[in-house]
């Protein structure tokens, strides 16, 4: 990850870590298909092994150790757009 991925990635946690978060209605939807619940999205954001921009200017976090691709927005708290498992 290059520096500004890094302190993206460590805002979001951040932000999880003091539950300033919310899940869009389109997260908890797909969180319903992939049958994850919210500490699994929050795991998955804590142990991260990547965090990349989108063009969108949305954050695309990885996480191999749950399989889950979280997409987060950040604005004055970390807003869970949507959540998918890694095919």
């Amino acid at each position: 990850m290059r520096k500004a991925e890094r302190k993206a990635l460590a805002e979001i946690q951040k932000l999880v870590g003091e539950n300033s978060v919310e899940f869009t209605e389109h997260a908890l939807e797909e969180m319903i298909d992939e049958m994850t619940t919210v500490e699994e999205v929050r795991g998955a954001i804590e142990f991260a092994d990547d965090c990349e921009i989108q063009p969108n200017g949305r954050w695309k976090i990885c996480c191999n150790a749950s399989d889950l691709v979280v997409i987060v927005e950040i604005q004055d708290n970390a807003v869970i757009v949507t959540v998918f498992g890694r095919a």
